[in-house]
């Protein structure tokens, strides 16, 4: 059973500039966890808030395969960074990681009651959920949650400044020796 749970800080993670600015995503929830199921079960609805509070949990395991696929690409709705395309809100940084679950979904789905979120008030950083209902999960469960910025999912590599002066500079030797060899044929 699956009554509370908390989020801890990395102590070498640094929040940096806007920590108070920073508002959750949904806590996304996978009783099964195995390496067949990539179904979401259970979800909390803390999109887009800071404050503590009870929060709605909903049953999400009814809704299809094709419903809980991951979507994200242009910038259509909802601010930089971010498209609502589908049914989960991601961000162009996310590699398929959920951020939010689309409204439109959770019509005609009953809340199963609520939950507490600790809100995002503490610093270091630190969140708990308390579940008014404990969910029935097995030996291996997962989650999904972040923080709305959609920035620190980031799995492709970064060029450092050295390689981008150095591409710059061939960039110019091959610009230099095109006009070089131009002017030597007239």
């Amino acid at each position: 059973m699956l009554s509370s749970f908390s989020i801890s800080n990395d102590p070498s993670w640094e929040h940096g500039i806007g920590w108070g600015t920073f508002k959750a995503g949904d806590l996304f929830i996978n009783v099964k966890s195995s390496a067949d199921d990539h179904i979401w079960d259970y979800i909390v609805r803390t999109f887009d808030k800071s404050a503590a509070g009870d929060y709605a949990l909903y049953d999400i395991s009814s809704l299809n395969a094709s419903d809980q696929r991951f979507l994200y690409g242009p910038n259509t709705n909802s601010g930089p960074g971010f498209g609502q395309i589908g049914p989960y809100i991601t961000a162009y940084e996310r590699h398929n990681q959920p951020v939010a679950i689309a409204d439109e979904l959770l019509k005609g789905l009953p809340s199963l009651g609520t939950v507490f979120f600790s809100g995002l008030t503490n610093d270091p950083f630190n969140a708990s959920y308390t579940f008014n209902t404990p969910l029935l999960v097995g030996d291996s469960w997962s989650y999904s949650w972040t923080l709305t910025c959609g920035n620190d999912v980031v799995q492709s590599p970064v060029p450092e400044p050295a390689s981008i002066v150095l591409l710059g500079a061939g960039l110019l030797g091959l610009a230099g020796y095109g006009i070089r060899r131009k002017n030597r044929k007239a």
